[in-house]
């Protein structure tokens, strides 16, 4: 069997850590990808492990020596990128050769987390023929999965939700519109507002978001924004940051999906944006 080369660009569904939430630390994103992999392999996967042997040798000695007692694919081409495969009856050697030490001191974190990021530069597991889920660990923001079935999404999400400000997201954007503004596009793998107005593109960070109010009765949707009055922690500050709101268009404050499909969609990635990636943001349903 050969390493899959997956292309991403069929991804639906993508693991979101809030790399700003004080709750995070070097380590989390770590924990979160560990969780997928251990979930992944109990359901079946095969994972292939590509590895710098070179980082690994110099910086995580015993992960090495642990990925080697894998079965290891044969490489042409002379690459420095070694390949190894694993199983169900592998877990218990995959999670070790990839746990970090979950330590509050720097130093040691900061020499771990890179040798996990820089010596493990891919991760992908393969079920029935098809990839379905694909990390690049130096890019903690493309950790992506195809079409998991119920049961895997609903395990994932469980190994998930112990960890900080991690959730299980639909991938792609989602264009809707608003009340006032036109059209708007939610990013949920970026967490951020793309209000289209011709040639003017504004962004929208949810960490500027205070609350989320859905009527499932009418499916719309109200989005309540900090303004820039409200962070401000003196008279002048809240002068000047007052006048930097007024002179910046105003966020979208209403969404108006098309059907309820769209609505259900945007439930999803509003909801586990609020409940699971610690932005501080209030969620409410009538």
């Amino acid at each position: 069997m050969d390493a899959p080369d997956p292309d991403t660009d069929d991804a639906t569904h993508g693991v979101v850590t809030n790399m700003s939430s004080e709750q995070v630390n070097r380590a989390t994103w770590v924990r979160a990808e560990n969780a997928v992999v251990s979930t992944c392999l109990a359901h079946g996967h095969t994972v292939f492990l590509a590895v710098d042997e070179e980082t690994l040798a110099a910086h995580a000695e015993e992960s090495l020596e642990t990925l080697r007692s894998l079965d290891r694919l044969d490489r042409a081409g002379g690459t420095d990128t070694a390949v190894f495969r694993a199983d169900e009856d592998d877990r218990q050697a995959v999670l070790s050769a990839l746990s970090v030490e979950d330590t509050e001191e720097p130093i040691p974190v900061h020499r771990v987390i890179s040798w996990r990021a820089r010596g493990i530069k891919r991760i992908t597991t393969l079920r029935e023929g098809s990839w379905r889920y694909d990390s690049v660990p130096k890019q903690t923001a493309s950790r992506w999965f195809h079409e998991p079935n119920g049961a895997l999404k609903d395990a994932v999400e469980a190994a998930l939700a112990p960890i900080p400000a991690t959730g299980l997201f639909p991938a792609g954007e989602i264009e809707v519109e608003t009340a006032d503004r036109g059209t708007v596009s939610l990013d949920a793998t970026r967490i951020e507002m793309y209000p289209h107005q011709e040639l003017i593109q504004e962004v929208y960070h949810f960490s500027d978001l205070e609350t989320v109010l859905v009527d499932t009765r009418t499916e719309e949707i109200t989005l309540d924004w900090r303004t820039y009055r409200s962070r401000a922690k003196s008279s002048l500050g809240r002068v000047v940051f007052g006048t930097l709101h007024r002179l910046r268009e105003a966020p979208p404050d209403r969404l108006c999906p098309d059907d309820a499909e769209q609505f259900e969609r945007l439930q999803d990635v509003l909801s586990t944006m609020a409940t699971q990636l610690e932005y501080g943001v209030e969620y409410r349903e009538l």
